[in-house]
């Protein structure tokens, strides 16, 4: 089976990387994409505006009960965590909470990649781009462990080189990708998965 969802971890110097990558995917875009960009409250609605204005997907800051749709990108609220929920009908709804409250950021990648790999297992895609600590590297193992794909990106392109670091010296990335080839690796693993 194919990639059903993907999910992006990023922090530092995420917005100008953002506003590189989103605008480079179509607008039949096969599957929904999820975000936590580390910002405070107020500054995801405004990256979610601009990024809508730049590209052919739809983009949006992701509301309390949203379902995930295919073409659709969602970021996480700046001072919610972002989860997921598989409803009855199948369809997939966002969560969104303040708890735990004991971590260093708000969104966290860890929480959104956890619970991405629980609901989604072998068709993700998780991608873990610049940012500052080792958020991601907790939510990565467990995106490899139920058999999704890890991409980080490479050192050349990262405003810090410290998030994808952490998971590529952990031994959790499948690729390797520079920000530049980073849309082209994401249509060609779509591709890989459905031949």
């Amino acid at each position: 089976m194919g990639i059903e969802l993907v999910v992006i971890g990023i922090s530092t110097g995420g917005s100008k990387a953002l506003k590189f990558l989103i605008p480079q995917l179509a607008a039949n875009f096969p599957v929904p994409i999820v975000i936590v960009q580390h910002l405070p409250v107020g500054e995801t609605e405004w990256l979610a505006l601009r990024l809508d204005l730049l590209s052919q997907l739809q983009v949006v800051e992701a509301k309390q009960g949203d379902i995930l749709q295919e073409g659709v990108v969602f970021i996480a609220p700046g001072g919610k965590h972002l989860t997921f929920v598989r409803q009855e009908d199948g369809r997939v709804k966002i969560e969104l909470d303040t708890q735990p409250d004991d971590l260093w950021y708000c969104p966290s990648v860890d929480v959104m990649f956890t619970s991405a790999a629980k609901i989604f297992g072998d068709r993700l895609l998780g991608i873990v781009m610049t940012g500052m600590g080792n958020e991601g590297t907790i939510g990565a193992a467990k995106i490899k462990a139920l058999g999704g794909r890890i991409f980080s990106e490479h050192e050349s392109s990262c405003v810090v080189y410290s998030m994808p670091k952490e998971v590529a010296d952990a031994g959790l990335s499948d690729r390797i990708v520079p920000l530049e080839n980073l849309a082209s690796a994401i249509l060609a693993e779509f591709k890989s998965v459905s031949s």
